[in-house]
């Protein structure tokens, strides 16, 4: 069956960053081993998936409804790769392999998915799956040597703060998406139902909202000092230092169609946060005016003294007190009202259009800036306007009138929206029942 998703089709911005997705499917084979699956990987030209025993996940002992029994538990891990055609054709040949093994899953199963804790880089997004391919590095991104070719710096912690918050706001409606298995169990606290991926609760829910702009630190310690699971959470940041960000609550699978779209839907939360969520201005130079004083119509079209004052003082190094004083032939406190009530407030009205504080540009330096010495006298002090200034960018929320909705399906097409309202109905969840966690995003 071909998989059907829109995932690259979405509203977010076109030029929001790319990340790479790492996935891992816990099942059972019925016949052969994880060395026999390997092989058949390796024959089908799929050497780059890396197949092992995984000692999490045990066979049914009984038969379940569809017949199955016995068997071994493998774990399936593909290399990090784009969301592209070549990710999900990936995954359906991955699926016709597995598929001849007889394959199932139970409620020890699950699927995790490593998000990269960076974003592909623009000009490798087109050549990334082949290289990771090739590299067979596994579901990490730590242990590739050429990580600066590959991938930009690692997102903000706000970011990441954000997508967990969005998480958490959305549990309940995320759970009736997914089998009960993975959000029912941790009331049980039984590792037979989701205690290996604790969804979160109303606890740390409203710890994790209660923080102001955290590190990746403080909000993975919220997240596991509220949650008492350790990395056992749906959302896992203890791997950020091996490069990537960890989904752990999707039931087992092996269905090229569900994995394609869980992943999509995750990497939805980081770009709609990103283009939708977050104000981002980028580092930059601004030029001071080079005169904000018009020539007096009144004064044979000449400048007055403040704009004299204002051309004298900005150039590097600025200009003494005494100097300015013999130029315009005026007291030092003219100089000073000049400065303060006509020269500072069109800097003030410049740097609100400009985007620069007119304390970073209008600076007042102390004798000894002229080779003076302290106490030598006011007019010895001096005045400088630089003429340019460096602007360092930010990363925030936007507000509260401009910020873009938080809800999990946010920016994802009208048929992927209906493949998860489909899938609820076949789990058999009341979709009207369902409710968020009260609060309100900062």
């Amino acid at each position: 069956m071909p998989v059907q998703t829109d995932m690259m089709n979405t509203t977010a911005l076109s030029s929001a960053p790319i990340h790479a997705v790492g996935v891992e499917w816990e099942l059972i084979v019925q016949t052969g081993n994880y060395s026999s699956v390997q092989t058949a990987m390796n024959d089908a030209g799929l050497e780059f998936i890396n197949v092992k025993t995984d000692g999490s996940v045990y066979a049914n002992q009984r038969p379940d409804r569809d017949g199955n029994v016995g068997g071994e538990g493998i774990e399936v891990v593909f290399p990090p790769m784009v969301i592209d055609t070549d990710f999900i054709q990936t995954l359906s040949r991955v699926e016709a392999v597995l598929n001849t093994f007889n394959p199932y899953t139970n409620k020890k199963c699950g699927m995790h998915v490593h998000v990269s804790n960076s974003p592909v880089k623009a000009g490798q997004v087109c050549a990334f799956n082949a290289a990771s391919k090739r590299l067979r590095h596994g579901r990490y991104l730590s242990d590739i040597q050429t990580n600066d070719v590959w991938f930009d710096d690692p997102i903000n912690s706000l970011l990441v703060w954000d997508v967990c918050c969005r998480y958490a706001m959305n549990q309940t409606r995320i759970n009736n998406h997914l089998a009960k298995s993975r959000w029912t169990g941790w009331q049980r606290n039984s590792s037979n139902y989701g205690h290996y991926c604790l969804p979160f609760n109303k606890v740390g829910h409203d710890a994790l909202l209660a923080l102001s702009n955290p590190s990746i630190e403080q909000t993975r310690d919220c997240i596991q000092d509220h949650q008492h699971s350790g990395r056992y959470n749906a959302v896992n940041l203890s791997c950020w230092g091996r490069s990537t960000i960890e989904f752990r609550q999707h039931q087992g699978t092996f269905d090229a169609t569900k994995t394609a779209q869980w992943c999509s839907l995750l990497h939805q939360l980081f770009t709609w946060s990103h283009a939708e969520r977050m104000a981002v201005s980028e580092d930059r130079t601004i030029e001071t005016p080079e005169m904000p004083f018009r020539r007096s119509r009144t004064s044979h079209n000449g400048l007055n003294r403040a704009g004299v004052l204002y051309r004298l003082i900005r150039q590097e190094g600025g200009m003494q007190t005494i100097e300015i004083m013999n130029e315009l032939g005026c007291s030092a406190a003219n100089v000073r009202t000049m400065i303060s009530e006509a020269i500072k407030p069109r800097l003030i009205r410049e740097g609100a259009r400009s985007g620069f504080d007119v304390n970073e540009v209008l600076i007042r330096h102390q004798q000894q800036h002229f080779g003076s010495s302290y106490g030598d006298g006011v007019q010895f002090n001096g005045y400088e306007i630089l003429k340019t200034v460096n602007i360092t960018g930010s990363y925030g929320l936007l507000p509260e009138n401009r910020i873009g909705t938080h809800g999990i399906f946010s920016g994802i097409s009208d048929n992927d929206f209906s493949f998860w309202e489909a899938r609820a109905y076949q789990l058999g969840h009341n979709l009207r029942t369902w409710s968020c966690w009260d609060g309100v995003m900062r």
